[in-house]
């Protein structure tokens, strides 16, 4: 049986060399910060067996919003359905 890590790097491998997808997942930060979400987004990192990875943020209208980077785009959409992000586009 394939890991999920085997999977991700059998696919990129599929792609030009040196080229790999990403799915990206953007979240706005609360007022207060993430607080106890961000320990969800941690367990969700670990639950999937991936590295956390966040891209860069971005501020607009008095909100900072985070943006989270997945080699697997199922797994951003559970990401993203679970702590109500939204999927930007893909990053390549």
């Amino acid at each position: 049986m394939r890991s999920r890590n085997q999977s991700e790097t059998e696919s990129a491998m599929t792609r030009r060399k040196g080229e790999r997808s990403l799915s990206v997942v953007e979240l706005r930060v609360p007022e207060n910060g993430f607080g106890h979400v961000r320990d969800a987004i941690e367990v969700f990192h670990a639950s999937q067996n991936i590295e956390l990875r966040s891209g860069a943020g971005r501020h607009e209208a008095g909100a900072d919003y985070m943006r989270f980077c997945f080699a697997d785009p199922q797994c951003a959409w559970d990401f993203a359905e679970l702590f109500g992000g939204r999927m930007i586009e893909t990053a390549n």
